[in-house]
């Protein structure tokens, strides 16, 4: 989702892997995303996770996806999100 603007977010990317049973429902997808030094990964509800790059677009810059890159961290805590003012070393 861009949410450059807030009162009119809209969606910029979709991924669903499928189904997991194609006879019976059982719960799976991604439960959650997170974004962790210049890659987004999906943790899904069964077996193992999806990881991606992003890839420029009529709507994403190759300077935007440079400064996302720029920014690492050492660690990942999702309940403790960090404050980014901008690309760090």
């Amino acid at each position: 989702m861009d949410f450059t603007d807030a009162a009119h977010p809209f969606e910029i990317a979709y991924f669903d892997r499928g189904a997991i049973d194609s006879k019976m429902l059982v719960l799976g997808g991604d439960w959650s995303a997170y974004w962790y030094n210049g890659y987004i990964y999906a943790l899904k509800l069964r077996v193992d996770w999806n990881v991606f790059e992003l890839t420029r677009a009529s709507f994403l810059t190759q300077n935007e996806i440079d400064a996302a890159k720029a920014v690492h961290v050492s660690d990942l805590n999702v309940q403790n999100s960090r404050r980014s003012n901008g690309p760090r070393n």
